[in-house]
């Protein structure tokens, strides 16, 4: 591992370090970049604007919007993708590389705040209840 690679993990396992207050804050459906996402996914789909919804409407699109198998609940591959999706967002280097092991540790954490009755999934009262103990 070259210098600037053994820097750069080490900048990436301190950022995941303190990752779980913005993987919140990527989750919660009522900030305004999240209301505008759902704003471009859903044109189309329905007719409601994001900013004319509740928020258990918002929620609800939200979790939809990241269950990509359409199962109704989120499993740790979700998880993973989204948390994926947020440092590959927010780095300044396209190249990094994410240590799996940390990704790993990350929904594993997340998954036991998150997932109730222990089914390995999280569902969508789950999600609700932590959103809104955020």
């Amino acid at each position: 591992m070259s210098q600037k690679q053994g820097r750069l993990f080490i900048l990436l396992s301190i950022s995941l370090a303190f990752a779980n207050d913005d993987f919140k804050s990527q989750m919660d459906p009522s900030t305004e970049h999240n209301k505008a996402h759902l704003k471009e996914d859903l044109s189309g789909i329905i007719d409601k604007n994001p900013e004319d919804m509740n928020p258990v409407e918002l929620q609800f699109h939200y979790f939809r919007q990241h269950d990509y198998d359409n199962d109704e609940k989120l499993d740790g591959n979700e998880l993973a993708a989204d948390f994926i999706q947020l440092h590959v967002k927010n780095a300044e280097n396209v190249d990094l590389v994410v240590d799996d092991r940390l990704i790993i540790d990350h929904v594993d954490g997340l998954m036991k705040q998150t997932d109730q009755n222990g089914d390995g999934y999280v569902d969508f009262h789950e999600y609700k209840m932590y959103i809104n103990n955020l």
